[in-house]
């Protein structure tokens, strides 16, 4: 009686290494895709953080004075128009007095550019307030 030498033959080999092969082949397309959407989430995480950048810097701006405008913000253009909504009038503190701001509520427009494509164009509406009067010294 003969006995079988010990190892693969080359059938066994070559199914081994096709199996490998497709596995390996599922495993890149697995991590192809998820790469892929991992960089369209981190497009949008930026393009929120410019909106909301934009958010910003429009409470920062006195639209009395800039209704219109544009401003960089990285690789983003930041544009809006704003338009009185409310006359400007005078605040009153939580007991109904006078108080030391005016207030005025704005309509704006925004738009937010990435090279020549927007990505969000929302409409907001934000109130602002001046200080029109000193706080009386109560000492």
């Amino acid at each position: 009686m003969r006995r079988r030498a010990g190892g693969f033959t080359l059938l066994e080999a070559i199914v081994a290494m096709t199996i490998l092969g497709f596995a390996l082949l599922a495993a890149f397309g697995w991590i192809s895709n998820n790469l892929a959407a991992l960089g369209k989430v981190r497009e949008l995480a930026l393009e929120e953080a410019a909106v909301t950048e934009a958010i910003a810097q429009l409470e920062d701006t006195d639209l009395q004075r800039s209704p219109n405008g544009s401003l960089l913000w990285r690789e983003f253009r930041i544009e809006w128009q704003a338009v009185l909504v409310e006359a400007p009038a005078a605040g009153r503190s939580t007991l109904g007095a006078r108080g030391l701001h005016e207030l005025a509520l704005y309509e704006v427009d925004l738009a937010v550019r990435r090279g020549t494509r927007q990505i969000a164009a929302p409409r907001i509406r934000i109130v602002q307030h001046r200080q029109v009067r000193e706080a009386a010294d109560s000492g």
